[in-house]
């Protein structure tokens, strides 16, 4: 992956000099449909590619950063794309564990899965698009800092589905929880006010996931927001409401 990703940008770098594939065979003393072949299989030296970086004043280091810089980092899935991560646990699992920064050995480790198995869900990962597998082995994810899930789709109609009731099953009084809920009467500017904050807040969170993502696993922990806001009349005062009347809070 990393080697295609680098021919790509070495043939944009040679397009936006007005570099031709006959100036690349001059200087490799080679044919033009040589050079041609050598880019369409993606297959050159070293020592040649260095030879082609010359003629627009780079080197491979040079090469590496812009290729690194042109990375197109998703910030959304398909809803067919979704749909296939739902519908195979251990594929979400793996997924999920590469977001938070966890290593195949660490989920290999960690959950009942061989290596072969996880190898084999890493590559389906790949082609959704959500990470990308380097010739070195290393995993670059590719999904954006404002990644987030299809509204009402197939991922986060699962976790309300799946995991809001479990969420909800807790005291939260131990270690890393808290719960706090507040009722009221705003007016429409105020409650723009508040989800705007909501807004920040998560992306806040984020920017820490982030930063924290540099540390090892071991001083990382899972915590899971959950921001919402809506209008909700309790049902045990909706069937006290007189008959005709409509909600006042």
């Amino acid at each position: 992956m990393e080697s295609k990703r680098l021919f790509k940008t070495l043939k944009n770098i040679l397009r936006k000099q007005r570099v031709t594939y006959l100036d690349v065979a001059d200087a490799l003393n080679l044919s033009e449909a040589s050079v041609k072949r050598m880019f369409s299989k993606q297959d050159m030296s070293m020592s040649r590619i260095d030879r082609v970086l010359k003629l627009v004043k780079l080197d491979f280091s040079d090469l590496v950063k812009i290729a690194e810089s042109e990375t197109v980092f998703i910030s959304q899935l398909t809803e067919k794309q979704e749909k296939e991560l739902v519908s195979d646990p251990e594929l979400l699992l793996v997924a999920i564990a590469l977001r938070n920064k966890l290593s195949p050995e660490q989920i290999v480790d960690t959950y009942e899965m061989s290596m072969e198995r996880c190898q084999l869900l890493l590559r389906r990962i790949e082609s959704l698009g959500l990470i990308e597998i380097r010739d070195s082995g290393e995993i670059r994810p590719t999904m954006s800092r404002r990644f987030h899930w299809i509204k009402d789709g197939h991922i986060e109609r699962f976790f309300r589905e799946k995991t809001l009731a479990e969420f909800f099953q807790s005291s939260f009084d131990g270690p890393g929880e808290t719960l706090d809920v507040a009722h009221g009467m705003l007016s429409r500017k105020s409650n723009q006010r508040i989800r705007e904050l909501s807004e920040k807040l998560v992306s806040e969170y984020y920017s820490l996931l982030e930063e924290d993502s540099k540390l090892p696993h071991a001083q990382r922990f899972g915590a899971t927001l959950i921001v919402a806001m809506r209008p909700l009349e309790l049902s045990l005062f909706k069937q006290l409401r007189r008959e005709g009347k409509t909600k006042v809070f």
